[in-house]
């Protein structure tokens, strides 16, 4: 099943030579969702709209590709990658996932659900017989890869304006990008970003949605690279909190 995207106003030429000539006259063209007027440039149409390129989007776009779905993925950020940000040493050109953190922070200030659940077989497993990572240890490069398979399938630095659902099964997302302002229609969606208020502006949330996304917290961790530090370099630091009991 083919993707294929449409300008506002599309003029079709004569056959000349064996050939047809496609015209596209590019204008806004007016839409209306929830009573506010968007004039968007052009409309994109897709079986899956997923919002979100990180491991769960990526993954999912994949997944439904390779089904023979028609997906469309929204990342606001310049590359597929979510939390994966790959350091590359300028001297050896050794590679260093630096954005991709396993745990939960402080456990000993988490609630005890929380652990539970982040400690399932899966874990117990890795414990035992350790990570599975790429050869070169880049998980970027796995980003890379599916940003080549999706193709034209991907909209970057592009935010969700607005979303709004229908009883019929019809989605329609209003998209900012750095060219224009794209309406997006889709018969499914995903969300794969984090489920917070602040990362759903704009969507036609109801108010037990709402009530359940206000509920959801989030830890946050920070990574800092070290230079010429004289640390012999078959050792390994952990940093501890001060106050860890």
């Amino acid at each position: 099943m083919g993707c294929f995207k449409i300008s506002a106003f599309q003029v079709t030429l004569a056959v000349l030579a064996g050939f047809l000539v496609t015209l596209q006259v590019s204008a806004s063209k007016p839409v209306s969702l929830d009573g506010v007027e968007y004039r968007v440039d052009s409309t994109i149409s897709h079986d899956v709209c997923i919002v979100g390129g990180g491991s769960s989007g990526t993954y999912a776009a994949i997944r439904l590709s390779d089904m023979g779905k028609c997906v469309l993925v929204i990342e606001q950020q310049d590359r597929l990658c979510g939390h994966t940000e790959t350091y590359t040493e300028p001297m050896s050109r050794l590679k260093y996932d630096i954005g991709v953190e396993v745990g939960i922070g402080d456990t000993l200030a988490q609630p005890t659900l929380y652990l539970i659940k982040n400690f399932g077989s899966d874990i117990l497993r890795i414990i035992q017989i350790g990570f599975l990572t790429t050869e070169h240890h880049d998980n970027s490069l796995l980003y890379e890869h599916a940003t080549e398979a999706l193709n034209e399938n991907i909209l970057l630095n592009s935010k969700v304006i607005k979303l709004k659902r229908s009883s019929q099964g019809r989605v329609r997302v209003v998209v900012s990008t750095r060219a224009d302002l794209t309406l997006v229609t889709c018969q499914e969606l995903i969300m794969a970003v984090p489920p917070k208020l602040e990362s759903l502006d704009g969507w036609d949330l109801d108010s037990n949605e709402r009530h359940s996304f206000a509920q959801i917290v989030n830890t946050g961790y920070y990574t800092g690279l070290l230079r010429n530090t004289g640390l012999p370099s078959d050792i390994s630091i952990v940093n501890v909190s001060p106050k860890t009991e």
